[in-house]
């Protein structure tokens, strides 16, 4: 509204212009409205309507461009809205607007291309998309997120110039950056002749034992047979716990990446450190609290045969696990997990030098029933429980940062545990059903978890315990001989 009068609509009137850079000039007056270097004729779709050359589309530019451009939201009014504009990742911020069009973790600016701004943006696989709007941009099988994790090149489908593709190479376990067989083991180094493999670290063992893997997608009969037990159960406890059963089976098999994180704390706090108790909160109660932890080279490079480390992928991790649960009823217990790491150092294959940066791991979402007890532990010197706890975690942490699933994972554990006076054992066994991840010749799929432990109460009074448990996992493709193990 025209408040003062002068024939224009202003500040003076108290209208505020957009300036989504922040760069001083407003929107309707900038001609890159982002700062992504590619002008908005081009995230707009419209260049080839600016007749005259002047980076604007004139009024009678315009009466062309609804009626002869192809926009999904185009009504034929020769007015173009915003609604009608590209929106490559349907974020609801239109790509002239988003800094990141894609969501691929790399900026507009840096898959643009040439700075000259009136050159289109760069299409490294020539598909008619512009890198800026597609997350693999090379066309070779890896997210462009993924090849930033690795160190290839995003825009290359041949890093090495071998003749194979990078997403070809990494089925086959072999290292895009170097082009001969298995990994490079020393860049300073190409032609050593010792083939590496990507292995976890441990105590004189490997905790990510190496095996290599095909990403076509397949179907786990295993998983399915499971599945269909686990459901036919379902019918016969509370119906809630059908939800996680059926998310299950929708879960896709095939990814480039590799979540490697490992510690997953009970959501409740009445656990050990990775091991469920049977105990559930009380009905209306709540528990809320952190967990702080440190993982040492978790996942490097080693010789193959050997295994003799020769460099880091993760050097080290610091994480930090906020978690929060309610006592929805005196045996059912909901929980919620947002994994954080607020210091890795990471190392991509094929590079010398890591760097440290934060991510926030996948969060998730977990329940827990109490289904049956023995005894009273106020007043027996032996009684035991059994619970079971269901529990889905969301893609949203970094995968190119080894810190997160590519899509949503579900598990369910089995718990029992007994008391023997003040001997506390405590067993979990369950499933963990996930899309099958590869990382070069290292491959994690659908697992069978296995946990157990032992606490007692040594100051009853400050509630401090003692405790020891051990914990890991193994495929159900080679069930038994490939582990994750802790």
């Amino acid at each position: 509204m025209d408040v003062d009068g002068d024939g224009d609509v202003d500040s003076d009137d108290g209208y505020v212009s957009a300036d989504t850079d922040s760069d001083g000039t407003a929107d309707f007056l900038d001609t890159d409205t982002d700062n992504d270097t590619i002008l908005d004729l081009h995230e707009a779709d419209t260049f080839d309507f600016d007749d005259d050359g002047d980076r604007s589309i004139s009024p009678t530019e315009l009466t062309d461009i609804d009626t002869g451009g192809n926009y999904p939201g185009g009504n034929d009014d020769g007015c173009l809205q915003g609604d009608e504009l590209p929106d490559s990742d349907d974020d609801g911020t239109p790509d002239y607007r988003d800094s990141d069009s894609d969501d691929d973790t790399l900026t507009d600016a840096s898959e643009a291309g040439d700075d000259n701004p009136a050159t289109p943006p760069v299409d490294s696989d020539d598909d008619g998309i512009p890198d800026y709007r597609e997350t693999d941009s090379d066309g070779d099988g890896l997210p462009d997120e993924v090849e930033v994790g690795i160190g290839t090149d995003p825009t290359d489908p041949d890093s090495d110039d071998d003749g194979m593709n990078d997403g070809d190479e990494v089925d086959l376990g072999r290292d895009p950056l170097y082009p001969g067989a298995g990994i490079d083991p020393d860049v300073s180094e190409p032609n050593s002749g010792e083939t590496v493999q990507v292995q976890g670290s441990g105590l004189g063992s490997c905790a990510l034992i190496n095996v290599r893997g095909s990403t076509r997608p397949t179907t786990n009969g295993f998983s399915l047979i499971v599945f269909a037990l686990l459901l036919l159960l379902s019918f016969r406890v509370h119906s809630a716990r059908r939800f996680f059963f059926i998310v299950f089976l929708l879960l896709p098999l095939s990814a480039h990446a590799i979540n490697t994180e490992q510690f997953r704390p009970p959501f409740d706090h009445q656990g050990l450190m990775n091991l469920h108790r049977t105990k559930t909160l009380e009905k209306r109660s709540w528990s809320a609290g952190t967990t702080l932890h440190y993982s040492n080279q978790p996942v490097e490079l080693g010789i193959v045969g050997t295994g003799r480390r020769v460099d880091a992928v993760i050097d080290y991790a610091v994480g930090m696990t906020l978690s929060g649960a309610y006592g929805l009823t005196d045996w059912v217990t909901l929980g919620l997990m947002i994994p954080f790491f607020p210091n890795l150092n990471l190392e991509p294959v094929g590079t010398t030098a890591g760097s440290s940066t934060a991510a926030f791991g996948d969060i998730g979402i977990g329940a827990k029933f109490h289904l049956w007890d023995w005894g009273n532990p106020e007043t027996d010197n032996i009684f035991m429980g059994f619970a079971v706890s269901p529990f889905l975690s969301f893609p949203s942490g970094a995968n190119s940062k080894f810190v997160g699933d590519t899509n949503v994972t579900g598990e369910i554990k089995a718990i029992y545990d007994i008391s023997l006076w003040k001997n506390q054992f405590v067993v979990n066994l369950g499933f963990r059903f996930r899309e099958k991840e590869n990382l070069f010749n290292l491959t994690v799929g659908q697992e069978f978890l296995y946990g157990v432990g032992y606490t007692r109460a040594i100051w009853e009074r400050i509630d401090l315990h003692g405790l020891t448990e051990i914990n890991g996992s193994t495929t159900f493709n080679g069930f038994g001989s490939r582990e994750n193990r802790s």
